[in-house]
């Protein structure tokens, strides 16, 4: 017999690397970012993080908890800090939710993957 017990979760294999094209929400408005506002990321190969930019934005994605959140990417832009939960991740897509530090609720984003590098 095993020692192991089945497990009935499912493990995330999906990583964020790549370049994205982002659309989100904002207070009911929905914002698509092209191409000139790509968000790319790369693996940290010093680290579990992945690295990159958005736009002209120094952009890192970290580990989530791996349940609710799979990554979580933080970025500082004119001096505000935003926050990103990736709670969904294929190979294609992702979907999640963000704020930023004068933001009183969640809302949405999704991206979808342009390219793997």
């Amino acid at each position: 017999t095993s020692a192991c017990s089945p497990v009935s979760e499912s493990i995330n294999v999906q990583i964020p690397e790549g370049t994205w094209g982002v659309t989100e929400t904002y207070q009911g408005a929905v914002y698509d970012y092209g191409a000139d506002r790509a968000l790319r990321l790369h693996r940290d190969p010093e680290s579990f993080n992945f690295v990159g930019t958005w736009g002209n934005t120094l952009v890192t994605c970290c580990p989530g908890d791996g349940r609710s959140t799979l990554y979580v990417l933080e970025f500082l832009e004119a001096g505000v800090a935003y926050r990103y939960e990736i709670t969904t991740l294929t190979a294609q897509k992702m979907t999640g939710r963000w704020t930023f530090q004068y933001g009183t609720r969640w809302e949405t984003f999704e991206a979808t993957r342009v390219a793997f590098r």
